[in-house]
């Protein structure tokens, strides 16, 4: 298992392609992922990188689409006012138990 952080862009889309696909990863990847973002999630997944490219690149269907996945380590931080502190807590769980796995 591993904390990931997925961010997105589909370039042309009217909206429900990203309600599609972000019901894709709440459903199938992690059902509390965390969307700190408008189009990035961090999401708790025992998937490869490349199994997570896989598996969301056929809601990348437009040219300008685009689709950033990373394995997030054990020293990371975020911020803001504009982040809930539920969220930065969520996050500091999941990578708290990523790092108990490593």
């Amino acid at each position: 298992m591993a904390v990931y952080v997925i961010s997105y862009d589909l370039s042309n889309s009217t909206g429900t392609e990203y309600s599609e696909l972000d019901a894709f990863i709440k459903q199938n990847i992690d059902t509390s992922a965390l969307k700190p973002t408008e189009s990035t999630y961090f999401v708790y997944s025992s998937m490869t990188v490349e199994e997570l490219r896989n598996v969301l690149l056929p809601y990348f269907k437009s040219a300008g689409d685009k689709l950033v996945i990373a394995e997030v380590g054990k020293f990371s931080a975020c911020g803001g006012s504009g982040l809930s502190k539920e969220t930065t807590s969520s996050l500091s769980v999941k990578l708290m138990a990523q790092a108990r796995i490593l």
